[in-house]
């Protein structure tokens, strides 16, 4: 991963504007995963971002917004664990605004997953679980300041 502290500052920005940490469920395994969507006609920044880091899959997201009115989308997602570890390396302490707090829920998912695993049999299981329900939770609350 390109470690460039220009793109970094940029990244870091755009992950608090347009970044989703997310822990996914799938036949009993835990994983943590990022994503991007954007407009297509915006790809250009996530090529750069996939350039940058070295590593997530691209593609076309538009199959997922059924709305007559919705534009075509672009979605880049990092799933394997170690681009997560290096993803949680390069981002810590960089995310300034309320994503910094779901950045921090889904770096300890990160962990625990590269320590423990993410089945059934795993000790960190229920923590996981746990963290899942923590960053749904906190994607639904709006905080408007007084």
């Amino acid at each position: 991963m390109n470690t460039e502290d220009g793109f970094l500052d940029w990244l870091a920005g755009f992950i608090d504007g347009e970044g989703n940490f997310y822990v996914a469920e799938s036949q009993g395994y835990y994983s943590p995963r990022f994503a991007i969507s954007l407009r297509a006609d915006d790809w250009e920044a996530l090529v750069a971002i996939q350039e940058h880091l070295g590593c997530g899959r691209l593609r076309d997201h538009s199959e997922r917004r059924p709305l007559v009115h919705s534009h075509p989308s672009l979605r880049l997602d990092i799933t394997r664990i170690n681009d997560c570890l290096a993803l949680v390396d390069l981002l810590d302490g960089r995310l300034r605004a309320k994503k910094r707090q779901q950045f921090a829920l889904w770096r300890e998912a990160v962990a625990l997953v590269d320590e423990y695993g993410g089945g059934r049999t795993s000790e960190a299981y229920q923590r996981l679980a746990a963290l899942k329900a923590a960053i749904i939770a906190f994607n639904r609350e709006v905080v408007i300041p007084d």
